[in-house]
């Protein structure tokens, strides 16, 4: 899988929660160079999300200015925070599911 990015221009992605549990969805990108979430390169929609039981949701990434991607790998970083409960604080410890997606830009 790989998700085509042009500037200016939204792209959807469907995320797919098939399990009895809630998750805080939190996309970015991430490269193998010094781009930064700061640097504004990158923007999404919504930026954090709360994916209910057997939930599907639609996001966005806008592309908003050119960098230097000739020589850069970009990856669309999609991570999966569990809902803890008061309950079971004391007694486990989430695990955090990260998903990675190649970015090719246009």
């Amino acid at each position: 899988m790989r998700l085509t990015i042009k500037q200016g221009t939204v792209i959807y992605f469907t995320v797919i929660n098939d399990t009895e549990r809630e998750y805080i969805v939190i996309p970015r990108v991430v490269s193998d160079s010094e781009i930064d979430d700061k640097d504004n390169i990158f923007v999404f929609s919504p930026p954090l999300k709360i994916l209910k039981k057997r939930e599907t949701s639609v996001m966005g990434i806008v592309y908003l200015k050119r960098i230097g991607q000739d020589k850069m790998k970009c990856y669309l970083s999609v991570s999966f925070i569990p809902k803890v409960t008061k309950d079971n604080m004391r007694i486990s410890i989430p695990v955090v599911l990260v998903h990675q997606i190649p970015l090719t830009f246009e």
